[in-house]
């Protein structure tokens, strides 16, 4: 079974990067030995922030790298079908498009570098007769005419669809693009965890893993950053995601029983996780709250193992809380889309999800604390509901890959090359994206020249160390020698004789 996926993620947030570790054990159980996977990256080889690393546990796999830019668009708007066979994937068995989030279009961010690339290869195995399947991701909301005519070409048609949370179904059903999407589990669920817990039996532990608000893909690159800078004087204090956070382990310190241990899934999350750890480890001690950053998947899935239950508005760090068999409790603001509750929604527990606004009210922060508990004592009935669901994930790809009629065509030729409307913004989109790649290889190039220099400089300047006390050395063994002559006598013999020549 050859498999082209695109794309594999490659980021900071280890959320990301466990959707591709995730993937690789989902088509090992749906394929088998039979599998060969080649894995595309988006404006990147891969190399960086944990991308093919990712895919390590699946070493026959292949890489390759697709750039975006005016031109490439500008060809494949045309000719769809020319980006299979210039990534090489003709008589592949099946064109697969990763899990996420990318398919969404607001006005104040119609996301259209992201809704043409990551569809690209849907439209263009459609158009050259190759299967094709997008694994359970979120979808919309699609705010724009253009993007919601858009979606209905790309998604009416040809690939099979999957959401990964309850919400996404309703909107594509709502707006039109697919009345019956089918709702499976995300990626990292099928994770590998041994789950081995070193728990103490009187003092329960509470992960927790927050992500700043009015921030992200969804908010916009624009947004994030004018947050950021608006919060970054107060050390993200003044931010709801703090003070919310804030008021619920506050409460929960005061029980005795419980420490928390912050965790940063992501840069994004640094600098607010180390502005609770400063407040809480100041009101509470070192020994009842910890903070930790984690290294990659698997020492993450560790460290939850080791925890009682995770209070979390990151999606996957939910999913990787009930991999490691710990469970999860969740809070989400609006601007970060619906995939949270659409998720908690899917497993049946919307008890365990909150919506977070404003000011967090006491009694909102109780329930908060409430569902903690009750969390703990319900994961148990929620395991094997979680294993069939992942069991019946398998089923469905197995069964698109059997079937034996053809993929419908996405459009005929003299359909493919007619303007729409939204062609510039693509065209515009992919030409910025370009120009953003390039700077950030080139910033890349600087930062490792940098480093080469720094690592050069420390190297000369240890070497300068070592010679220093070489001569000190050597200076005090002279100084003693000097010393034991004078005192010996034998330099005041060798003057006595120098002076009676000088006078014979």
């Amino acid at each position: 079974m050859k498999v082209a996926l695109f794309y594999g993620h490659y980021s900071s947030n280890i959320g990301d990067v466990a959707i591709n570790a995730g993937l690789v054990e989902y088509l090992r159980r749906a394929f088998g030995d039979s599998l060969r996977l080649r894995v595309f990256f988006l404006n990147s080889t891969g190399e960086e922030l944990g991308g093919r690393e990712s895919f390590s546990e699946f070493p026959e796999c292949e890489f390759q790298s697709v750039f975006s830019s005016a031109t490439e668009a500008i060809k494949y708007l045309a000719s769809p079908e020319a980006f299979i066979s210039d990534c090489g994937v003709e008589g592949f068995d099946l064109v697969l498009v990763n899990g996420g989030e990318h398919f969404f279009s607001y006005h104040h961010n119609e996301n259209w570098h992201n809704l043409f690339w990551r569809s690209l290869p849907i439209i263009a195995a459609s158009a050259s007769g190759l299967r094709c399947a997008v694994v359970p991701s979120s979808f919309g909301p699609f705010e724009t005419k253009d993007s919601v005519d858009f979606m209905h070409n790309v998604l009416g048609e040809g690939p099979e669809v999957a959401a990964r949370d309850a919400r996404s179904a309703e909107i594509l059903a709502s707006q039109g693009l697919l009345a019956d999407a089918p709702v499976f589990t995300d990626m990292a669920f099928f994770l590998r965890s041994d789950k081995q817990r070193s728990r103490q039996k009187h003092q329960k532990v509470l992960a927790v893993t927050v992500r700043p608000d009015s921030a992200g893909l969804r908010v916009g690159e624009l947004e994030t950053k004018q947050a950021a800078e608006r919060y970054a004087a107060s050390g993200y204090s003044e931010s709801p995601s703090f003070q919310s956070t804030l008021a619920v382990l506050r409460q929960l310190l005061s029980d005795q029983s419980f420490t928390v241990r912050l965790f940063m899934q992501s840069n994004a999350d640094v600098d607010l996780t180390q502005g609770l750890y400063a407040v809480l480890s100041g009101e509470f001690g070192d020994s009842r709250v910890s903070l930790y950053r984690p290294v990659s998947v698997s020492d993450y899935l560790r460290e939850l193992s080791a925890c009682d239950c995770i209070y979390t508005s990151r999606f996957h760090a939910a999913i990787l809380g009930y991999v490691a068999g710990t469970p999860s409790v969740t809070a989400y603001f609006p601007e970060h889309g619906h995939k949270m509750p659409g998720l908690y929604e899917y497993l049946g527990r919307e008890q365990f999800c909150f919506e977070l606004g404003g000011r967090l009210m006491d009694a909102e922060r109780d329930k908060i604390v409430n569902a903690i508990f009750l969390a703990i004592d319900d994961y148990p009935s929620l395991h094997p509901e979680i294993e069939k669901r992942k069991s019946e994930t398998v089923e469905w790809l197995r069964q698109l890959t059997t079937e034996t009629n053809d993929p419908a065509p996405f459009m005929s030729s003299s359909e493919a090359v007619q303007y729409q409307p939204w062609w510039p913004e693509v065209v515009s989109a992919s030409e910025r994206k370009k120009v953003e790649t390039a700077l950030r290889s080139r910033n890349t190039r600087h930062k490792e020249v940098v480093a080469a220099r720094k690592e050069a400089y420390e190297r000369v300047k240890e070497r300068e160390k070592k010679l220093s006390a070489r001569v000190e050395t050597l200076a005090r063994e002279n100084a003693r020698l000097l010393k034991k002559d004078i005192s010996s006598g034998r330099i005041r013999r060798l003057l006595a004789n120098l002076i009676g020549k000088g006078s014979g």
